[in-house]
């Protein structure tokens, strides 16, 4: 993890950071409120640089222990499922659209974009320490499971008029190639985001946006504070 704001964070969350590079500026500035058994090393805006895949980093950068996540035996609210999302912008951004709306657990295809990809990380913008993201088969776990699924899908119901159920999961795919067929028959309903322009259709993070915003208003209250 890099950058000032995103390296806080990880910090005060429950992954384990084994290393950390950091400006002696940063160090001073935040030794006092850091928390983790973690190898410091301290060095210049100039060699952080140099190892950090930002443009500019001249702060910090942290190594931590990748986590195994599984999948939740009871899973509550809304949960989003992912088959095949390629783009590590979508999946990060993705990610940062659960957290905001409050949705706990992602789950993804085995062949959707690793979550520990950089730039996923970069573009959930820290929101991965908070949503659980599993990978699954798709086809065989959405057989199993007694909750309904829900598939966005153009020509689905108006989303601004749907009833979701309380604890439910939305499925979606690529913006070129939807869902696999498999995974079709475990399907309940179709949601469908009306047009009212000439766009052919809606990048996978917009489209789980207005999805999660719909579920919101019919289910829950905003959080406050």
């Amino acid at each position: 993890m890099e950058g000032k704001k995103s390296v806080l964070e990880l910090l005060h969350s429950d992954y384990s950071v084994r290393t950390l590079l950091a400006t002696e500026a940063f160090w001073l500035e935040n030794k006092q409120t850091l928390k983790g058994n973690f190898d410091l090393h301290l060095c210049s805006p100039q060699e952080l640089e140099a190892v950090s895949s930002f443009k500019t980093n001249n702060s910090v950068l942290a190594v931590t222990e990748i986590k195994n996540i599984s999948i939740p035996k009871h899973l509550k609210g809304l949960t989003l499922v992912l088959d095949s999302i390629k783009d590590p912008g979508n999946l990060g951004t993705l990610i940062r659209v659960a957290d905001w709306y409050g949705v706990e657990n992602i789950i993804a295809s085995k062949d959707t974009v690793d979550l520990y990809t950089p730039k996923v990380l970069q573009a959930s913008m820290g929101s991965f320490l908070r949503v659980k993201v599993s990978y699954t088969a798709l086809e065989d776990y959405l057989k199993n499971i007694s909750l309904p699924v829900y598939l966005a899908q153009p020509n689905g119901e108006n989303v601004h008029d749907f009833s979701f159920e309380k604890n439910c999961l939305v499925l979606l795919g690529s913006e070129s190639h939807g869902v696999h067929v498999p995974l079709i028959s475990s399907v309940k309903k179709r949601i469908g985001i009306p047009s009212y322009g000439r766009t052919e259709s809606l990048n996978v993070a917009v489209s789980a946006a207005v999805i999660c915003d719909n579920y919101r208003r019919t289910n829950s209250h905003p959080m406050l504070g």
